[in-house]
């Protein structure tokens, strides 16, 4: 204020006027908020600085209004940016929400894929044991009937009686 005090008749900020222009700034949007400190400008012109109710203004006067007007702009461009990136950040939120149900989604079909894969391949390899079981089954009972046809030509030879022995 030092600095400025000497150029100034009133010390700003309008802090009522200011706020306005923030929640201008903050509803309306930055074109908003400079119509408001325009209009704040105008209103604090007429009805703050001596003498009131007069449109005469005096350099001092006029430093003043410009003080406020660059405060409230630079408020409100501070308000409007914030606003604008709360709005972005909001919308990649949403978005970000929107890849992750389709991910788990995706992800829940894959986990599905393979539960179903996996149990087909639990199925084929049972298959594959059973078949295996029943080929080495069919193999032995093969062969066994084969030994057991053999013992007994076996044995037929063994107990022949000479006579028959002698005919062959």
């Amino acid at each position: 204020n030092w600095l400025v005090a000497p150029h100034l008749s009133l010390l700003p900020p309008f802090l009522t006027f200011v706020a306005a222009v923030m929640l201008t700034a903050w509803y309306g949007g930055f074109p908003s908020a400079i119509f408001a400190t325009v209009l704040s400008g105008i209103a604090i012109n007429y009805y703050f600085i001596p003498p009131v109710y007069n449109w005469w203004l005096k350099p001092a006067d006029i430093g003043t209004i410009l003080f406020f007007a660059i405060e409230a702009l630079v408020m409100a461009y501070c308000i409007d940016y914030l606003r604008r990136n709360e709005e972005r950040l909001r919308r990649v939120t949403v978005d970000l929400e929107q890849q992750v149900v389709i991910k788990h989604h995706e992800l829940s079909e894959k986990e599905e894929r393979l539960r179903l894969l996996m149990y087909e391949v639990a199925a084929t390899e049972e298959r594959e044991r059973r078949q295996l079981a029943a080929e080495l089954h069919d193999y032995l009972a093969q062969l066994l009937t084969l030994a057991r046809i053999r013992i007994k030509q076996t044995q037929q030879t063994l107990y022949r009686s000479p006579e028959e022995s002698n005919r062959l």
